[in-house]
């Protein structure tokens, strides 16, 4: 049983009230549709009871083998956003009435009843007119009268409206027994606050559009760190921002996008409630993600494994030989960089495989505690798959990258044991330290620039993708710097391989090699 919402349009006259919307409410889960007044929550319930039709996609229902293209009455439980009951009548004759309309037999209202009345108190007033109970008493009524005939879905349009504190929180406790029985419930509210304390998942709303969906507690965990980074669709204002940092604290990305770092006492739904009157905002999400920069972390983690492990044997390899002299041997049939594209290739190779036997690893230890000592299900929601392509893409990368300098370092040194460049060796470790630093700060100058740069650009900007939205020539440009540098980096082992078997017994300085960089004769 579920609910598929895909591409829904509604409009009145010139305004579109939903546009392109596409979501899934899953069985037994309470699912809460936010957003400012006029957002089109309302539009979108009444399409969903079937009140109106949409102008274009499809709303499907499956229950039981039947497809329904919005919620019949006999699986619906509804409470509109236009209240109305018979105030003259007292409230046993009320929901006695609707749910006779449901079907609902004399003996089980008489149970249902004094249940739900127990659970607002409202017990004592079963015989008393509507009309003499409070507002916020006759709104607990109304909400009775929609599920006394326990239907699978329940529709709330604004259940919390008019109600005080003390009768909200009865409202959460009555929603939450709603889940408790089994009902699936779709609940439209404007007050995050409440909703917080309940919904498994949210769909956020503003001029028709989903701004956030996803589980809510996903979406708390992202604002756990309090940089929210959002981006509307116009450009804003400098009074517009001026405004915004008297209240928070504002850094302008660009002239659309915001990064907004709250304090402890300031809450998530305040935030929303005072961008959503600003205008309209097409993102919404935590500029530190966590979950989704997991990712970027194991690659780096893997990358880590792959340098540490594979490339001293790089380093071995190249020093060994040219001290045995046995490259004097292999030089007299073929040139010095098809030897050295040869050790690359072959180092790069081994990496690689070095990463996918480690990953594979981590992955059936995973599977291990948590299928066989857990006896839970695997839960991979944390890795990003659409970027994965992209991290190997710059994985592959910094591993050329890193080869080829080691490489060129390599050759330049004859005794390993008295040579000062050893330490340079460790340098390509460097772009990975640097990588887990720059998280807090991904659109910095200093980040912006390093995910450029190909010597730290296959650890950084990963973590950049990660954290936040980059337009596809980014990436794209860092990957191409990169294979760039790989080229060059690899004509320059070569070169300064080849100047190193000249010097027997002798090393070249650095000033050397770097002068053989430009030298194409070296």
């Amino acid at each position: 049983m579920s609910l598929i919402i895909n591409n829904l349009v509604k409009r009145h006259q010139n305004v579109v009230a939903v546009n392109k919307l596409s979501f899934e409410v899953q069985a037994g889960e309470i699912f809460a549709l936010l957003g400012p007044n006029g957002a089109g929550k309302s539009s979108l319930v009444k399409m969903l009871v079937g009140f109106s039709s949409p102008n274009s996609g499809s709303i499907e229902l499956t229950d039981d083998g039947h497809t329904y293209t919005s919620i019949p009455a006999h699986l619906l439980g509804y409470l509109p956003e236009d209240r109305g009951l018979y105030p003259e009548k007292t409230l046993k004759q009320n929901l006695q009435f609707f749910a006779a309309l449901h079907g609902v037999k004399d003996s089980e209202f008489t149970q249902r009843c004094a249940y739900w009345l127990g659970k607002f108190n409202l017990t004592e007033r079963l015989n008393d007119p509507l009309k003499s109970l409070s507002k916020g008493n006759q709104q607990k009524i109304q909400l009775i009268t929609a599920i006394l005939h326990k239907p699978k879905w329940v529709i709330l349009d604004e259940p919390f409206s008019g109600l005080d504190p003390i009768n909200q929180e009865l409202v959460v406790e009555f929603l939450a027994q709603l889940r408790k029985q089994g009902m699936t419930v779709i609940l439209s509210a404007h007050q995050m606050a409440m909703v917080e304390k309940l919904a498994d998942r949210v769909l956020l709303l503003n001029q028709g559009e989903s701004v956030l969906y996803g589980k809510l507690s996903d979406i708390l965990a992202n604002a756990q760190s309090k940089i929210i980074h959002v981006a509307f669709k116009e450009a804003l204002t400098s009074q517009t921002i001026s405004q915004l940092n008297e209240t928070y604290c504002v850094e302008h990305i660009q002239d659309h996008q915001l990064a907004i770092t709250l304090t402890e006492q300031q809450s998530l739904n305040q935030l929303l409630s005072q961008l959503l009157t600003i205008g309209e905002v097409c993102e919404f999400k935590n500029q530190a993600d966590r979950s989704q920069t997991y990712t970027a972390f194991g690659v780096l983690i893997l990358l880590f494994v792959a340098m540490f492990g594979v490339f001293g044997q790089l380093f071995v390899s190249i020093t060994g030989e040219k001290q045995n002299r046995v490259t004097e041997q292999l030089l007299a049939t073929m040139t010095a960089q098809t030897w050295i594209d040869g050790k690359l290739l072959g180092q790069i190779l081994l990496a690689v495989k070095t990463m996918l036997s480690t990953l594979l690893s981590i992955v059936l230890s995973m599977l291990f505690f948590t299928v066989v000592i857990k006896q839970q299900a695997l839960d991979l929601h944390f890795v990003n798959w659409a970027l994965l392509p992209w991290f190997f893409a710059f994985a592959i990368a910094g591993l050329s990258i890193c080869a080829a300098f080691m490489a060129a370092v390599a050759a330049g040194i004859d005794d390993p044991n008295h040579s000062s460049k050893s330490a340079l060796m460790m340098l390509p470790l460097a772009p990975i330290a640097i990588a887990f630093f720059v998280i807090e700060s991904p659109n910095s100058i200093l980040t912006i620039a390093l995910s450029y740069l190909p010597i730290t650009a296959f650890a950084v900007m990963p973590v950049r993708m990660s954290v936040v939205e980059l337009s596809f020539w980014q990436p794209l440009l860092s990957l191409l710097l990169s294979i760039i540098c790989f080229y060059y980096l690899r004509i320059f082992a070569a070169r300064t391989f080849k100047m190193g078997m000249n010097m027997y017994a002798k090393e070249p300085s650095l000033k050397v090699m770097w002068q053989s960089i430009f030298n194409s004769k070296a």
